[in-house]
């Protein structure tokens, strides 16, 4: 199980420490499992809720369309407001 690290991003800043993005973390895990560059997109924006994420990523959608399908991988507890 991976624990959720809250921290915020102005603060380690302000000190000069760099934290890696949620993004970075996580394209680093898919690759350590396996999974393809090519096949992992990073998508530009920044968001700090579920309804942000949403927004970001369907202006995403809208401007690649040719994607047809997506599919969302997501725990039980964040399902609710993924919905």
């Amino acid at each position: 199980m991976v624990n959720d690290v809250v921290y915020d991003r102005n603060i380690l800043d302000s000190i000069g420490f760099r934290a890696p993005s949620h993004a970075t973390v996580s394209r680093e895990l898919l690759l350590a499992l396996g999974v393809a560059d090519s096949l992992i997109t990073i998508i530009p924006g920044d968001a700090s809720s579920t309804r942000q994420e949403a927004g970001v990523f369907a202006e995403y959608l809208k401007s690649n369309q040719q994607i047809h399908t997506v599919s969302i991988i997501i725990s039980s507890y964040h399902s609710r407001r993924s919905w």
